[in-house]
């Protein structure tokens, strides 16, 4: 019957009419809700012929019903399909014509008023909604003007739609996360939906996305990973230009909002991920704009947390964000910049590997001397060589403690770095380029050739019974270390 297809695409239609200029809104709504109340497909053109009547006659929500009509409760409609409905305005956020954006936000406005009070759903008719509408573009025009000196999001309208928005963004981000997937699932749409088209509404749904952001204003930060997760897999193909735009509000919006090491990296890693796996040019040149502009834009969240913040690579086209994060890390001694960059060497992520090493590489390479300092006490502490009783050295204990630990943390800056090289099994392009960056960490160290090992095995023990209990102590001596044929070969 026609009333059931008209309250299934109830979401939909009322999207449409609410888009609509003023007198246009009244009349379609009117006619909508006739065709819910008319049971018959006849009283259909009845109701088409009486369209232009007087809405005293005709507005059957205000109060008017005939004995073969039911009487339609707009706002009890409107909460029977709240979320697709939000969804749907939400996404006309995202229209190009700003005409048609501003007239989603009054729509949302609107829907908020009907919604948020139950009280008043009798005096909810016809009239009473598209007056709303019309005073909420009109209030809307006054606090969003130049004059008013707020910009969008800043204003009490905005906050009281924020407030509103804010209950529904889990179910409105699901239907965006279909719709990005799917286009063919989300609006009725049809199965035989051309590329071109599905294109065009996943681009609505990500300038949608950075509407959004805007009107959340301070309601945004528990809604940060969503939005994240949204945009991350069109960054990269032909929606990256809309999908970082988005991503530039994001991070904008978030701007006076302190931020944690993890939230950080979840705004700059998807972009580097971006920057380096991509072959498109303009891409490449987008996501590295849009990295430059996050480090400027989080200078204070970043000077906090910026050994736990993933490195920033030194490129030409990153030199804006390489300069203002070098700043930060440079005033950490060397070994606490190794120790940070050994906790990202063990990171699941392609792109933090790839970062870390390369930094790594270029310090080990600025520090030669120190590091070779530590390599000469790695090899004493792990043959034996030198071996004395801490107790015995006075004041000189603690620096062996020292050059101990300097040795131990090398020794595990270098385990990490052939565990990470295990990164080239991956498919991805960003693997086999973070095992290659790891592989020439390893070549900055060095490795020694097992062929250049002679394994000494003794105990501590002298009396050969106690010996046999104990546990041998294996040590590793080095030798020939001169015959530089077996040196180049191994190479």
């Amino acid at each position: 019957r026609l009333p059931v297809l008209c309250v299934n695409l109830a979401p939909e239609v009322f999207v449409k009419i609410f888009l609509m200029d003023d007198q246009l809104m009244h009349q379609a709504l009117m006619r909508f809700v006739k065709l819910i109340s008319t049971g018959t497909s006849g009283s259909m053109s009845s109701n088409s012929s009486n369209s232009n009547s007087n809405s005293s006659a005709s507005d059957l929500s205000d109060g008017s019903k005939s004995k073969d009509q039911v009487e339609v409760n707009i706002p009890s409609l409107l909460r029977s399909c709240t979320v697709k409905l939000i969804f749907n305005l939400v996404l006309s956020l995202g229209e190009e014509d700003p005409v048609l954006r501003k007239r989603a936000r009054s729509a949302l406005l609107t829907v908020h008023n009907i919604l948020g009070n139950p009280e008043s759903d009798k005096q909810q008719g016809v009239t009473n909604i598209v007056q709303q509408s019309v005073d909420n573009l009109k209030d809307m025009a006054k606090t969003e003007s130049p004059r008013a000196g707020k910009p969008l999001g800043h204003t009490e309208i905005s906050a009281e739609l924020a407030d509103f928005l804010s209950q529904h963004i889990l179910g409105v981000m699901a239907y965006v996360n279909e719709l990005l997937r799917d286009t063919e699932t989300i609006g009725g749409e049809s199965a035989q939906i051309s590329a071109r088209q599905e294109s065009s509404m996943r681009r609505k749904a990500l300038r949608a996305i950075g509407e959004l952001v805007i009107l959340l204003g301070s309601r945004l930060t528990p809604h940060t990973n969503n939005m994240v997760a949204s945009l991350t897999p069109s960054l990269q193909g032909p929606l990256a230009a809309t999908a970082l735009r988005s991503w530039i509000i994001l991070a904008e919006s978030l701007v006076k909002t302190t931020l944690l090491a993890d939230q950080i990296n979840s705004l700059l890693v998807p972009l580097l991920t971006a920057f380096f796996a991509s072959n498109d040019v303009d891409v490449r040149s987008r996501a590295a704009e849009a990295i430059n502009r996050i480090v400027g834009l989080h200078k204070r969240n970043i000077r906090s947390s910026c050994d736990k913040v993933c490195s920033i690579p030194d490129h030409p086209q990153l030199e804006i964000a390489y300069t203002i994060f070098q700043g930060y890390v440079s005033r950490s001694s060397l070994r606490q910049r190794l120790s940070s960059l050994l906790q990202m060497l063990k990171a699941k992520d392609s792109t933090v590997v790839l970062c870390a090493s390369r930094e790594l590489c270029t310090l080990l390479q600025m520090n030669e001397k120190q590091i070779g300092a530590w390599k000469q006490a790695f090899m004493h502490d792990r043959s034996g060589i030198g071996g004395i009783d801490d107790h015995s050295m006075g004041g000189r204990s603690k620096e062996r403690s020292t050059a101990v630990a300097d040795a131990k943390l090398l020794d595990s800056i270098s385990e990490a770095l052939k565990s990470a090289c295990s990164h080239a099994n991956d498919s991805h392009q960003l693997g086999r380029q973070a095992s290659a960056s790891c592989t020439a960490c390893l070549a900055v160290i060095g490795v020694i050739d097992s062929r250049a090992l002679e394994t000494n095995t003794r105990s501590d023990a002298a009396d050969p019974a106690k010996a046999a209990m104990l546990p041998a102590r294996v040590s590793p001596t080095l030798c020939n270390l001169q015959d530089e044929e077996e040196r180049m070969e191994f190479v």
